[in-house]
């Protein structure tokens, strides 16, 4: 695969991710994470998998203003159990073998997480200075997948309201910070 052809393929991913976390934030998705065991071999969505939004569907009621503001501390699970749920590099490769025109499921998951990761930071910005370190570590770690390293990066720049020092920047590859500038954040 050329070099244009590449970075048209990463766009895309980083399109269908960020599109998935924009609609469990609005709400219209279930932001349903497995473990990567579970979904492992899972290459592609079964129609029976992904539940459209009810036409007529209202809202849960909430209880109280502030039962939807997440705790510290299931933010700080969400975020350990979170980092250990992101595609890896192997996973992607893996999937796009088995099915190299469907989107892999391990992208769409972490997708997911990452949506999950958004939406209490905004519900609590509290959660923000974890919410950094979880993007850091995401973005500078060498297994996970690049098109999630991107948006890693992105999300922890918008947060940050900067770029990365030299000496993180030094961490993270040329092709993950260009496409981490695409993403628009």
């Amino acid at each position: 695969m050329n070099k244009k052809a590449r970075i048209r393929s990463s766009i895309l991913v980083l399109a269908i991710l960020i599109a998935g976390a924009l609609a469990v934030l609005r709400g219209q998705l279930s932001p349903t994470v497995t473990p990567r065991s579970a979904s492992a071999g899972a290459a592609s969505i079964n129609a029976s998998e992904v539940a459209a939004p009810a036409a007529t569907s209202t809202p849960p009621a909430r209880t109280s203003a502030t039962s939807d503001i997440p705790d510290p501390e299931k933010f700080e699970e969400l975020a350990r159990t979170g980092m250990s749920q992101l595609a890896t590099q192997d996973d992607v490769r893996k999937a796009v073998v088995e099915n190299p025109h469907g989107i892999p499921q391990a992208l769409i998951q972490s997708g997911m997480v990452l949506g999950k990761i958004a939406e209490a930071v905004s519900k609590n910005p509290a959660l923000e200075a974890r919410a950094l370190e979880f993007y850091l570590e995401c973005a500078t770690s060498e297994q996970l997948a690049s098109s999630i390293r991107a948006l890693c990066l992105a999300r922890h720049e918008h947060h940050s309201g900067k770029a990365l020092s030299p000496q993180l920047a030094a961490k993270v590859p040329d092709s993950v910070q260009k496409l981490a500038g695409r993403a628009g954040l």
